[in-house]
């Protein structure tokens, strides 16, 4: 199996990540709670205006 050396910035962000979705699966909540919690995490700026650009079509 290849392996590839994991940068520490990216490392960090995945142990934050686990520990996250860790509390999420834990705990009852309701699933537009955990979409804007993404949102606000995780998801580029350029990404989140996309999605709004989107919402407001409707």
């Amino acid at each position: 199996m290849p392996t590839m050396k994991i940068p520490e910035k990216i490392w960090e962000r995945a142990e934050k990540t686990a520990v996250d979705a860790t509390l999420l699966r834990r705990t009852p909540v309701n699933i537009s709670e955990v979409i804007r919690y993404v949102l606000e995490n995780y998801l580029e700026d350029g990404m989140r205006d996309f999605i709004e650009q989107e919402k407001a079509k409707k």
